[in-house]
């Protein structure tokens, strides 16, 4: 499903297919792919005999196209990979092994971001903080003494983000609907789960890289709705809310510092016919990325 943007879609599901021994469905969501974009999906899932396509009239944030795989899907487990997420083998086998051995209803993979050709941990200081009932209000995100801390690569954990992430179908369709916010969903999806009493555990063996941008010019209008301010401040206070937490540090200064990349000076320009040529821009950066090298 799409996060913010296009342009890494493709090698998104390339490496799903190349790297996933386990037979699966796979659930693509279409809200509005650039037609040649889309063309060159539609290339690769000619000899593909597992996808359910999933068409919107309109953009959808994350959370609704998830809402939508969650609604057709019948399968035991649903592996939420956003479209610019790049995973890496025995990805799938570390993820399934924690969610059969703990017995719990969502796993995390260790999860990467990579900028200009750089790979580091994403927002790593947060895996390991807790949520804490106060005695008026819900606090997040509660970092942990140092002697608290648990240093076992598969362990049980409070927060996650969504960029990808693995759940029981029993788990995802207790927590849905999920709601139709633009920043957030990570505390109202972590808060909902362990209100719920549901087990969530952390596999750094299980690797996955999200890619930021730049973006390209036809990502703009997606990105910009996707940030979209207004909607932002909306969902900060519906998750406060909804939650009753407090404190809750406002969100703001990512949202506005992130919509700097719809700027034009920001973005790079694409063609409006896109060849296999015209897609190297991420081949290329993978190239220059040596974990990633497989694409060049």
């Amino acid at each position: 499903m799409v996060r913010e943007k296009f342009g890494w879609a493709l090698p998104s599901l390339q490496r799903l297919y190349r790297y996933i021994d386990q037979e699966f469905t796979l659930y693509f969501v279409d809200c509005g792919y650039p037609a040649a974009v889309r063309r060159q999906i539609g290339d690769f899932f000619r000899d593909k005999n597992n996808v359910v396509e999933i068409r919107a009239t309109r953009y959808l944030l994350p959370n609704e196209s998830l809402n939508l795989v969650i609604d057709k899907a019948t399968e035991k487990y649903i592996c939420l990979v956003q479209n610019d997420v790049l995973i890496e083998p025995r990805f799938m086998d570390e993820l399934l092994s924690t969610l059969q051995k703990r017995q719990c209803a969502i796993v995390w993979p260790m999860t990467y971001e990579i900028q200009d050709g750089k790979r580091e941990p994403h927002r790593s200081e947060y895996t390991d903080t807790r949520i804490v009932e106060g005695k008026k209000f819900l606090q997040v995100q509660q970092v942990q003494p140092d002697d608290k801390i648990v240093t076992d690569p598969e362990r049980q954990i409070h927060h996650v983000e969504m960029h990808c992430l693995m759940m029981t179908m029993e788990a995802a369709r207790a927590l849905s609907p999920f709601p139709a916010i633009n920043t957030r969903e990570h505390i109202d999806l972590a808060v909902n789960a362990y209100r719920q009493g549901m087990s969530v555990f952390a596999n750094e063996k299980a690797h996955a890289n999200y890619v930021l941008p730049p973006i390209f010019d036809y990502d703009a209008d997606y990105f910009s709705f996707r940030w979209d301010l207004d909607v932002a401040i909306h969902s900060h206070n519906f998750v406060a809310e909804r939650w009753n937490i407090q404190p809750f540090p406002i969100a703001m200064s990512f949202v506005r510092h992130h919509r700097r990349f719809a700027q034009q000076t920001m973005r790079q320009s694409h063609p409006e016919t896109i060849s296999a040529e015209d897609l190297a821009p991420p081949i290329c950066l993978l190239a220059q990325t040596p974990f990633l090298s497989e694409f060049s």
